[in-house]
């Protein structure tokens, strides 16, 4: 039905501007707000076609989101969650390389001149 009009006229008009973001990077203060509305648009008939499908899958998914965010937030801060050492000496070494690459990691011309989004 018109669910699935929505999702390929999403994915189209998303491909349409992010296309056009790229070749034309001067647009993106006003290309990417509108991206991000048509993909929006696009999951949103994506999820309608699967809850027809499979109903109540999209709100097990929603509720499956949040609760694993929930979860990570109470358990960071205590410290329940511990990096392993590798993970803990690649994040070292990362850092590192941002430090001593010039420009290496810094926000793209674009943002900078829109504000300060970062």
């Amino acid at each position: 039905g018109s669910a699935s009009l929505y999702a390929i006229g999403g994915a189209i008009g998303g491909l349409v501007l992010a296309l056009i973001t790229i070749f034309k990077k001067e647009w993106s203060p006003v290309t990417a707000p509108m991206y991000a509305l048509v993909e929006g648009l696009f999951l949103g008939a994506v999820s309608a076609l699967f809850n027809m499908k499979y109903p109540g899958i999209v709100f097990q998914a929603v509720l499956l989101t949040f609760g694993t965010l929930a979860a990570l937030l109470v358990a960071l801060p205590e410290q329940d969650i511990h990096l392993p050492r590798a993970w803990r000496e690649r994040e070292v070494r990362q850092k590192a390389w941002f430090k001593a690459v010039p420009g290496y990691g810094q926000r793209p011309d674009f943002i900078a001149r829109t504000g300060d989004i970062w």
